[in-house]
């Protein structure tokens, strides 16, 4: 169990990339320490909390439970993952429950505390930003390529039944390839 956020718990994290132990202690000294215990709750999807957070020890999953069957999990957040950074940035609820898989230690900066940072100058505060940028750009990055996956299906899909409703007409016996179809994208 982490008590104090010391520098060295947050070397590896994205988050506090290209940090110095100067610049990390006023922004510790805003952070704080939660505790999560296995199978509880720590973000609600429909909730709207501007905060970012960081898993310490433990491990967390990522739930969409209105969009797939019995919130099936879509992905683990291990030690060093960063959660929360879209709403921290823009203001919206989330889309996801983050459930602690087991014991669970992050560490929260609310977007309060943030903004505190900000007014005062705080360097610390501009490097989380465009660390906390570039792990959305890299999540944003993976959606696209997902959503350009999904389109490509869709149309292969599509181009296949074309293709079967032109074979029926046209009366042939010619087995269509499924595999001829992807050429295109595969």
């Amino acid at each position: 169990m982490i008590r104090e956020i010391a520098p060295q718990h947050l070397a590896d994290v994205p988050l506090f990339k290209n940090l110095t132990h100067a610049e990390l202690q006023p922004l510790l000294s805003t952070c704080e320490i939660r505790e999560y215990a296995a199978g509880a709750l720590i973000l609600k999807a429909g909730e709207s909390n501007q905060a970012l957070y960081v898993v310490l020890e433990g491990e967390a999953d990522v739930r969409f439970e209105t969009l797939i069957p019995e919130g099936e999990s879509v992905g683990t957040l291990p030690p060093q993952s960063v959660f929360g950074e879209a709403s921290f940035f823009h203001p919206a609820p989330h889309h996801a429950n983050i459930i602690a898989l087991k014991p669970t230690t992050v560490v929260r900066l609310s977007r309060e505390a943030y903004d505190k940072l900000v007014a005062s100058g705080d360097r610390a505060a501009s490097k989380l930003a465009a660390n906390a940028a570039a792990i959305l750009a890299g999540r944003l990055h993976a959606t696209d390529e997902w959503v350009v996956t999904m389109l490509r299906e869709r149309e292969d899909a599509t181009i296949a039944q074309n293709w079967a409703k032109f074979r029926s007409r046209m009366g042939s016996s010619i087995e269509f390839q499924t595999g001829f179809v992807g050429v295109r994208g595969a």
